[in-house]
């Protein structure tokens, strides 16, 4: 998702309360709910879509999270976050990619980043041919501060498709994991991420 300058901002506001309103009548369903205390965490499976990929944990059985963001490049949405212990750095985009996360740059070890198997895909509406040679990976856990993410399926570019040339330093990005279990804000004066499990 790219944000152009200052003055649509208001525009992408609009959209995602218009998300909010269009989830608000989903409901959350707390796995174990009645053994969970106030100091515990919360591992649930949202409803907002019944095809919201994984799971997410939440520290402390809050109901919002919020998530420090940057902009990448003048006008893309970078956070910050951990996959087996490491940091990554990930773009924010609600794009092709819906359900997977999306890395750039092959196998990693330190990820424990693996492709699933060697059947190559095309990617339709990636590269500047229209399509992009991607690879199915194994499922990943990733955390942003207090929200973890378990389970998530994953799609890996082969080095030579040269993604992460055209974005250095960024591992990959992100998408239905925010976006399809929670209601999302962006606060673009203070730079946060608002997840949130309920309309406010």
């Amino acid at each position: 998702m790219e944000i152009l300058n200052s003055q649509n901002k208001s525009t992408a506001i609009a959209i995602f309360i218009a998300l909010a309103f269009l989830t608000s009548s989903c409901i959350l369903h707390a796995k174990n709910k009645s053994a969970i205390d106030s100091e515990s965490d919360t591992i649930a499976n949202i409803t907002f879509f019944k095809d919201a990929p994984g799971q997410y944990e939440i520290k402390g059985n809050k109901d919002s999270i919020s998530i420090p963001f940057e902009y990448y490049g003048g006008n893309k949405i970078l956070i910050h976050g951990d996959i087996n212990g490491r940091k990554v750095n990930l773009l924010v985009d609600n794009g092709k990619l819906w359900d997977h996360v999306w890395f750039y740059n092959g196998e990693v070890d330190s990820l424990n980043l693996r492709y699933k198997n060697s059947i190559q895909q095309e990617a339709e509406g990636l590269g500047e041919d229209g399509g992009s040679i991607i690879i199915d990976g194994t499922d990943v856990d990733i955390t942003f501060g207090d929200v973890s993410f378990r389970n998530q399926p994953s799609l890996i570019s082969t080095p030579d498709a040269g993604w992460q040339n055209r974005f250095p330093g960024i591992n990959g990005q992100v998408s239905a994991l925010f976006f399809k279990h929670f209601v999302v804000k962006f606060d673009f004066e203070n730079f946060v991420n608002c997840l949130s499990l309920s309309v406010k």
